[in-house]
């Protein structure tokens, strides 16, 4: 059977598998018996137009849909339609049609899958928020697990479930969140014992934003962000840190107006040894925050207020004691290191995504330029943080020309040179390679860096420059190498957002911007577990010691005695006398021995040399 529908003067031939004679059954288990049950709805024309754009956006006949694709397959065909520029109306009416057709069929006495398990959560789901509800339950129930066995890692797939949808990582994860907060607040969290839920408490919001300051309060706390940020200043701020003192001032002063009900109209009023005691204790207590993040919080706003010159006169010793009193629970290293180690994801895995992310051009070709050309943007930005291994804010804020471009080496840099390109130096002095340079002021360590390119990325930065780059635009060049969905420069969030989004559809697993750091200095120390200086200079650290801080655990004492033993066999070859030898005995346990005492004697002779290095004493 065709049916030819006419939409706005367009004719759409749409071929469904209905058979002649076809009769509606109680319980219709295809789109054609659903089709066929309702053959005077007014609306079936245009369910025929929807579900033929369904079928050819998943690139499948449309008789191989299923009634359960079209409800998992909701919020993708919406993103599908945005990503081939369907007007506003139309996606509403579309998606409209589609929910239209789906409460058709259970209306007809179809039910969907797992229906029974629904009915185990419909209890939690009941007090969820509703931008919660519908998106995570769906997946939550489709994993088929009872409350009682659901586990974290089934959350977390169904995060990436969403995501895969369409969803940034942002909203999936907040929902996530919402969800796990639900099951706090509502008493739930007995239901779903597997799961860590947040501490159940106050978890209102009570921070006020700066810009809602009173006047004078809001031009003091200007004014001290501005001072901790001028250049050229010992103990100067970054912007990420000046904008984590900030938040604390604002939740310190939300915190006065809406729990206390104080009014407060300067840092002095604001910042005193009664209203910090009680804000430590409605964090701890209340919120259920960690001792080590209020220190943190703490420590930064005491080294602002005693070092700031129009408070030289005020004496904040008090402070220094209070953040000194605070208890913080010691943590295990090893634990510490476990728990990094589950988010871990092998570096050649990463390497293998790229080669994944390149093949997958063709399929995002399919969705018209613009979708190419943020594919291969994301592909750039995933080469710069396997291979470059930089901080967020760098990748955020590389300008073309400024900190990205082609140039001669000049004659007094210090950088080191590959042999090809001392080569192709002599060559021709003038000879231009894509580099990087980033000044002082614009590295966490204070001191520059420059380097060459290496060359497999040259023809992808090329690629995207001159091709893909300027199809990203909208409006004024901001003039970063990369940029958001409105051609503007990243925000820390946004690249954190992509970069999750990115990783979980390629790797199947979420990696922020900074794991690749830790990845990376973990596959170089599993491979030259001595070459920590490596590491370090790839990290851009000021000094070792931060290296070896943080890595310096790959680098235990079996590794140093594995390095000894590996030292001693090649002296050993060199000069020809062999080590200690030890001998198995023959009990059942098969237990290694030394040989006896006059072996020994008779193998090492006096003056004999050990190892090459060191003589036995007669």
């Amino acid at each position: 059977m065709t049916l030819t529908i006419n939409i706005v003067g367009k004719t759409i031939a749409t071929t469904l598998p209905t058979t002649p004679g076809l009769v509606a059954t109680s319980t219709p288990k295809t789109i054609s018996e659903v089709l066929a049950a309702s053959p005077k709805e007014k609306d079936c024309p245009m369910w025929c137009t929807v579900l033929q754009t369904f079928a050819n956006k998943k690139n499948v006949p449309v008789e191989q849909l299923t009634l359960e694709a079209l409800i998992d397959g909701q919020d993708w065909f919406r993103h599908e339609l945005v990503k081939a520029h369907y007007k506003y109306n139309s996606i509403r009416s579309y998606c409209n049609y589609l929910l239209r057709f789906v409460a058709r069929a259970k209306l007809l006495g179809w039910s969907p899958a797992h229906s029974e398990m629904a009915g185990a959560w419909k209890d939690i789901f009941a007090v969820m928020p509703k931008s919660v509800h519908r998106r995570l339950k769906r997946h939550v129930i489709r994993l088929g697990k009872l409350p009682p066995t659901f586990l974290n890692s089934d959350l977390d797939l169904c995060v990436q479930k969403i995501v895969e949808e369409g969803w940034s990582y942002r909203y999936a994860f907040g929902a996530k969140r919402a969800f796990l907060c639900s099951l706090s607040k509502n008493g739930l969290a007995e239901k779903v014992p597997q799961l860590t839920c947040p501490s159940s408490g106050n978890h209102a919001q009570y921070g006020i934003p700066l810009d809602c300051f009173p006047a004078q309060l809001q031009a003091e706390v200007k004014a001290l962000l501005h001072w901790k940020q001028m250049p050229y200043r010992k103990g100067r701020h970054r912007p990420i840190t000046a904008l984590s003192l900030e938040s604390s001032i604002c939740r310190l002063y939300g915190f006065a107006v809406n729990v206390q009900k104080r009014s407060v109209i300067s840092l002095t009023e604001l910042i005193t040894k009664e209203s910090i005691e009680e804000f430590q204790a409605f964090l701890l207590q209340e919120r259920g925050v960690k001792g080590y993040s209020l220190v943190g919080v703490l420590r930064l706003l005491h080294a602002a207020l005693k070092h700031y010159p129009p408070y030289k006169q005020q004496d904040f010793g008090w402070l220094g004691q209070v953040i000194s009193e605070i208890y913080i629970p010691p943590e295990n290293e090893t634990e510490i290191r476990n728990r990094k180690l589950l988010k871990y994801v092998d570096y050649e895995i990463l390497r293998e995504a790229l080669a994944h992310m390149h093949d997958a051009r063709k399929e995002a070709a399919k969705h018209g330029f613009l979708a190419l050309a943020r594919h291969v943007h994301n592909e750039l930005l995933l080469s710069f943080l396997v291979t470059l291994v930089w901080r967020q804010r760098n990748i955020r804020e590389c300008r073309i020309g400024h900190n990205l471009f082609w140039a001669p080496i000049p004659p007094l840099v210090n950088m080191t040179l590959r042999p090809w390109v001392q080569q192709a130096i002599k060559e021709n002095p003038q000879q231009q390679f894509l580099q990087f340079y980033f000044r002082e002021a614009e590295t966490k360590a204070g001191r520059a860096v420059r380097s060459i390119v290496p060359p497999w990325l040259v023809p992808l930065v090329e690629e995207y420059l001159g091709q893909y780059r300027p199809a990203l635009l909208s409006g004024s060049d901001p003039g970063t190498v990369f940029l958001n969905q409105r051609g503007r420069p990243l925000t820390a969030g946004q690249l954190e957002d992509l970069v999750s989004k990115i990783t979980l559809t390629y790797v199947q697993r979420r990696v922020n911007p900074h794991m690749f750091r830790d990845i990376f200095a973990f596959w170089w120390l599993s491979h030259y577990p001595e070459d920590i200086n490596t590491v370090s200079k790839m990290l851009w650290h000021k000094n070792i010691q931060t290296t070896i801080g943080i890595y310096g655990w790959k680098y235990d004492e079996s590794a140093a005695l594995c390095r000894v033993e590996e030292c001693l066999e090649q002296h050993t070859k060199q000069s020809g006398v062999q080590p200690l030898q030890l001998a198995k005995t023959k009990s059942s346990g098969g237990e290694i021995l030394p040989l006896p005492k006059a072996a020994v004697t008779k193998t090492l002779a006096p003056g004999s040399v050990i190892g090459g290095g060191f003589k036995k004493v007669a």
